[in-house]
């Protein structure tokens, strides 16, 4: 089998344990009773204030726990041999990292169906095409940004560190299309050219994540369907490429 379903199981055991879910619950239940809180003081619009609160909020708190989690429980598994205990089982290096990420990836959208169940129950955003698609680049942000975070956790011998690396590349990613703006509009600056052609390149295979999760979609709605559905299309075949460096750089270590 491609995963193996005991170590799946390992996984989604070791977050229940380090009261991931319960601890994310809490502080989503705390962000919403924020956002109406600081609404409240809003002279007009309080429900779209309320409603971009608690969009972008929630959505930075699942990616900082997703991150924390997944880069020091990986760490973990190393500081503590169990990847070594783990590997000398009837399981390959592929199927591995293929089963952690499996599991790590079905943390990622509970997390992503919380902040679903929250926005909507907040009443603030319409059941509409648009809410779909932010749920939807919602799931997709989360799963790269694991994925990502699986990656550095396995290249990177510290914790701390692929952390770091990890929301460095989330907001380098979140910051692509300001890059490219700069880069394009400015032909004063050194080497603009050069600047634009290497932006355009990187903005080839990073992913686009500042054209998912528009808090922008929940007030005025989607502009258009079509370049968002390519935007979250462009960001699902990001994760194979991230699991695929995870697995060549398990696959040349030595224990």
């Amino acid at each position: 089998m491609i995963l193996s379903l005991p170590l799946v199981g390992y996984t989604l055991k070791a977050a229940r344990r380090d009261r991931l879910i319960w601890i994310v619950a809490v502080t989503f239940v705390l962000s919403i009773c924020m956002s109406f809180f600081l609404s409240s003081a809003v002279i007009s619009e309080k429900d779209i204030f309320a409603s971009v609160f608690i969009a972008g909020s929630l959505r930075i708190f699942a990616v900082v726990g997703l991150v924390l989690f997944t880069c020091f429980y990986i760490r973990r598994l190393f500081d503590n041999r169990e990847i070594e205990y783990l590997l000398s089982r009837p399981i390959s290096r592929t199927s591995f990292v293929l089963s952690i990420a499996f599991a790590l990836s079905c943390v990622a959208l509970c997390f992503a169906a919380f902040a679903i169940i929250a926005v909507i129950a907040s009443g603030s955003a319409a059941i509409d095409i648009s809410l779909y698609i932010w749920a939807g680049s919602l799931a997709v942000e989360l799963l790269i940004i694991t994925n990502a975070a699986l990656f550095f956790s396995m290249v990177i011998t510290s914790a701390s560190g692929s952390a770091l690396c990890t929301i460095g590349f989330y907001v380098f990613a979140r910051m692509m299309g300001q890059l490219l703006g700069i880069a394009q509009a400015d032909a004063t600056l050194p080497a603009a050219d050069l600047l634009s052609f290497v932006f355009n390149g990187i903005s080839m295979f990073m992913p686009r994540l500042d054209l998912l999760t528009q808090t922008s979609w929940l007030v005025y709605g989607v502009k258009d369907v079509a370049q968002s559905l390519l935007s979250i299309a462009h960001g699902v075949a990001c994760i194979p490429v991230l699991l695929c460096a995870a697995i060549f750089d398990l696959i040349r270590r030595e224990f």
